[in-house]
């Protein structure tokens, strides 16, 4: 056997995400947390890996993490040494 001997169902993973997020007054979803994983890893990872990782089967829809953010912005403004 090469998993777990158990399995989680997606019911009981949200109950867990709403559980501790009520804890820190703050929203949480499996959705919500593959959105942050495919943002944060743009910024250091090829492309065609993170459309693996999240299983895309086109790369179209992995670009969608490659959008430009407000904050991304100010980051790139803020980090120009003059």
């Amino acid at each position: 056997m090469y998993g777990p001997a158990w399995s989680i169902g997606a019911k009981s993973i949200n109950l867990i995400l709403n559980k501790y997020g009520d804890r820190v007054n703050v929203k949480v979803t499996p959705h919500m947390l593959r959105h942050t994983l495919g943002y944060k890893l743009v910024k250091t990872t090829p492309l065609t890996t993170i459309q693996q990782i999240l299983g895309h089967d086109h790369v179209a829809t992995t670009n969608i993490y490659t959008l430009t953010t407000q904050q991304d912005m100010a980051e790139a403004l803020a980090n120009i040494e003059w």
